[in-house]
């Protein structure tokens, strides 16, 4: 029984930091959006659009990454949920 709590302990955890990745997602990808917008008005010089959008990329990548290792989780969840004892 012990195990079976740690496995529904453990099952919860990664979808509930699911929905902060991709809330992550939406901030990086709606400031990549903005810093776009700055440099087309003006607003931003390209040396400082390029080190900002290339730190912005850098975290896109990761929170990408970081989705797909997700999705493999609970890919697997739902294969062998036969398997897991709730």
């Amino acid at each position: 029984m012990l195990l079976s709590v740690a496995n529904a302990v453990l099952l919860v955890y990664p979808l509930a930091w699911g929905i902060f990745a991709i809330l992550e997602f939406y901030m990086f990808w709606k400031e990549k959006q903005n810093m776009k917008s700055k440099l087309e008005h003006g607003k931003m010089n390209k040396e400082d659009y390029l080190d900002q959008i290339k730190k912005v990329k850098t975290s896109l990548g990761i929170n990408i990454s970081y989705i797909v290792i997700l999705l493999f989780q609970l890919g697997y969840v739902i294969i062998n949920w036969d398997e897991v004892n709730v």
